[in-house]
């Protein structure tokens, strides 16, 4: 994946809020702040000592089996957590290892965005570790709660959650949480995002000025949200251009080069006089391709994301610097060093549209 380098973000961004409403400013997040247990609720609820807590929630011996038992019992009732990050600071000890935790290993965009965090990381002496939840909701917040258990410095969060308000509690533990690609909901953090709307807005318009109008749109799964503001910018410039049937020509849920393979053939047949195709991320690009080497070479394509070989096959793309979202969201976590968030931002990368003659293409009817 090609690095565009046009653009950076940082403490000069723009937040998406503020970028809609012409302000220039990030805005904070919405959401009221929830009173978390103490471990002095513990011990007050027990009848037992803050220090005896102490030693029961940190698993020190010379505790009587009938107190430990009590404490716990009394934790979990409250829905006390330990901090664990706040016990290390106090102490003087500092965790070595920042998680990141991606929707998708498979997909290159997160390994060049892994390597853009790692250059990060390393500068400053950490390590990162890195994990997939394969786009399972349930699969992410169990990575989440694994890495705050094992006292990470922070989380850097691809997530795939509709909400995450469930995740409240690893901040209160003390592990900030950065979400990177898809904002959070729900609670307050700090956001890297793409400028998807604009990238797709470009990318379309691009192909309407050419003379196209049948445009088929091949997303990943609607529930994401890069995928929904995507899809939006193409209703939106397909409606603007006055091709008011334009939801005819989506398909969603390609989530992998094969399906959308399978969704392009299909769509094909059944509409033979389309003659362009917006594919929303890289792999989608990639099943294009070939659908289109099978059945339609002559079909102008534009797709979001830069992939190996885009340079050499001639194909057109919305380009952006992944590497760069991870270096800034490593440095955002890296700051928090454990505070509770009271300021969250978020920074939107600006992305641009890279010539390479597939989606120059002029409309042209298609080979019986």
């Amino acid at each position: 994946m090609s690095a565009d380098g046009s653009g950076g973000i940082g403490a000069g961004g723009t937040s998406a809020d503020a970028r809609a409403a012409g302000t220039g400013t990030p805005a904070p997040s919405q959401g009221a702040a929830v009173r978390r247990p103490t471990l002095a609720d513990v011990a007050e609820r027990a009848g037992v000592s803050l220090k005896t807590a102490s030693r029961v929630m940190n698993g020190e011996r010379y505790v009587a089996e009938q107190t430990r038992e009590r404490v716990l019992g009394v934790a979990d009732d409250l829905g006390f957590r330990l901090n664990p990050m706040a016990s290390l600071l106090k102490r003087g000890v500092v965790p070595g290892v920042v998680a990141f935790v991606t929707g998708d290993l498979a997909n290159p965009f997160y390994s060049v965005m892994a390597k853009g965090v790692e250059q990060e990381v390393r500068a400053l002496g950490l390590q990162l570790t890195i994990a997939s939840s394969d786009e399972d909701p349930d699969a992410e917040v169990v990575l989440v709660d694994e890495f705050a258990l094992r006292r990470v410095r922070g989380i850097i969060l691809t997530s795939t959650l509709t909400s995450h308000a469930s995740l409240v509690d690893v901040q209160e533990r003390g592990v900030p949480i950065v979400f990177v690609d898809r904002p959070p909901s729900g609670m307050d953090a700090d956001a890297f995002l793409l400028d998807n709307y604009g990238g797709t807005r470009a990318a379309v318009e691009h192909l309407l000025a050419a003379g196209h109008r049948r445009i088929a749109y091949v997303g990943d799964y609607a529930r994401l949200h890069p995928q929904r503001e995507r899809q939006r910018a193409f209703g939106d410039a397909m409606e603007a251009a006055g091709v008011a049937d334009w939801r005819a020509l989506v398909r969603e849920g390609a989530h992998d080069a094969e399906s959308a393979a399978a969704a392009v053939r299909e769509l094909l047949v059944e509409d033979p006089d389309v003659t362009a195709v917006f594919a929303s991320n890289n792999r989608i690009t990639t099943g294009v391709l070939h659908a289109m080497a099978d059945l339609a070479p002559e079909l102008a394509l534009v797709g979001f994301d830069d992939f190996d070989l885009a340079d050499l096959l001639g194909v057109t793309t919305v380009s952006y610097d992944p590497a760069e979202i991870g270096r800034q969201a490593a440095s955002a976590l890296l700051a928090r060093e454990g505070r509770r968030v009271e300021d969250p931002q978020t920074w939107v990368l600006p992305t641009r549209l890279v010539l390479r003659g597939s989606g120059e293409r002029p409309p042209r009817p298609r080979a019986s």
